[in-house]
């Protein structure tokens, strides 16, 4: 979220207010918080999750049954049974096929793991909510549990005091800016 200082000390109230209103929000739809952190992610759902997994699984298979196909077509080769021309064109081809499914198995483990980075940061902002009822004053403590850093862009100086300035809070559970 980003938002103005105008005044020194100003800054801490505009993260209590933006925490209080982080926990209200929550607090009244926790579905719609849910909803809105895995519209975030690459990854909806856990049917997704499933499907993904399926997916995974056979890649991984036709991988390991292409290392089989690779080594036969070499002991034939090496045996005279399959002519170099043969060979040189079904190992090419075996390899490519490996090379795109060894992409495709690291871009669904990404993706798997990305989910469970975004499920255990949700999770782990909800027991946050639950925590927390009510937030009057902001404590070193609630700092370091809800903030992972307020980023100061601009500072404006009259007569050598700043003036104002722009800031952003990042919060920990959101996976960018609010």
């Amino acid at each position: 979220m980003l938002f103005p200082f105008h005044k020194r000390g100003y800054g801490k109230k505009l993260i209590l207010e933006s925490i209080q209103y982080a926990l209200k929000s929550v607090r009244m739809d926790e579905a719609a918080f849910i909803k809105s952190m895995r519209s975030a992610s690459e990854v909806m759902d856990k049917g997704e999750v499933r499907k993904l997994k399926t997916d995974l699984a056979k890649k991984e298979k036709r991988f390991a049954d292409l290392d089989l196909l690779i080594k036969k077509v070499y002991e034939d080769n090496a045996m005279g049974k399959l002519p170099d021309r043969r060979y040189e064109m079904l190992s090419s081809d075996y390899e490519k096929e490996q090379q795109e499914i060894e992409i495709s198995i690291r871009e669904i483990q990404e993706k798997l793991m990305q989910f469970e980075e975004d499920t255990d940061r949700t999770e782990e902002f909800l027991s946050l909510v639950h925590k927390y009822t009510d937030i009057q004053e902001l404590t070193p403590a609630i700092v370091n549990e809800f903030v992972d850093k307020v980023l100061v862009h601009k500072i404006e100086e009259t007569d050598g005091d700043p003036q104002s300035y722009t800031g952003q809070e990042s919060g920990r559970t959101s996976g960018g800016d609010h």
